[in-house]
């Protein structure tokens, strides 16, 4: 799903959170359970990810610094996408969901 047709779902990063996670859980069959973490690089995205129980990596490629993003509370931050072992090891840590 691009962020253009995401927008035509909801227009709040939060909200947006739920219609993604419905649609994998129906498409994907992704049991209910299953982590959900977003990889985002502004300060809503993280938080919409605080605010709907998701992970949140993000990633200082936009025009938030990686000190601005922590600051917003996300736990991992990252430079950039270029280290790709790094980023599967921060998702594998995800707690799975009550």
């Amino acid at each position: 799903m691009n962020r253009q047709d995401a927008h035509a779902d909801a227009e709040q990063n939060p909200d947006l959170v739920a219609v993604a996670r419905q649609r994998v859980q129906r498409y994907r069959r992704l049991p209910s359970g299953a982590p959900v973490v977003l990889i985002g690089d502004t300060l809503r995205d993280v938080e919409a990810a605080l605010s709907t129980g998701s992970g949140i990596v993000a990633v200082a490629s936009g025009i938030h610094s990686q000190a601005e993003l922590k600051a917003a509370g996300a736990p991992a931050v990252l430079p950039d996408l270029s280290d790709t072992a790094g980023l599967l090891t921060l998702l594998e840590s995800v707690p799975r969901r009550p």
